[in-house]
Order: structure tokens, then sequence, then C-alpha cells
């Protein structure tokens, strides 16, 4: 409602949230519209995981590929 009040189409927004906590909540986000999820390259309040290389850039490329 919010978005036509201001003339915006509803479908046309893209939603992006943090990584959640728990990997198992991945799937969900999905299922609830959730366009893209941000992954943590630096230290956060509240995000567990941190990507501190390129190494560990390519293992949460695979994590995130598999909720794709």
């Amino acid at each position: 409602e919010t978005a036509e009040s201001v003339g915006r189409n509803p479908d046309e927004l893209e939603i992006t949230v943090s990584y959640p906590p728990s990997d198992d909540e991945l799937k969900s986000l999905s299922t609830l519209g959730v366009d893209r999820v941000l992954v943590p390259v630096s230290p956060q309040a509240g995000m567990g995981a941190t990507i501190r290389s390129p190494e560990e850039a390519l293992a949460w490329k695979s994590k995130l590929e598999d909720y794709g």
C-alpha cells in the first residue's frame, strides 16, 4: 500500500537484507521475496562471521549458490 500511495509498483521493488544469523534462514528469505543478501565483509554488530580473504569469499560463493 505504501509503495502504491507514492506511485510505485510494489512488484518492481527489490528487497535486500543482511545475512541471517543462521544459514537455515536463507531458504525462507527467498520465499519471502528477498532479492539480495548482503554478506559480511567487515565486523558489524550482530554479524557472526566475516569475509577476510579471497579464499573465504569463494567459500561464501558456493554457499549462496546453493540458495540462489
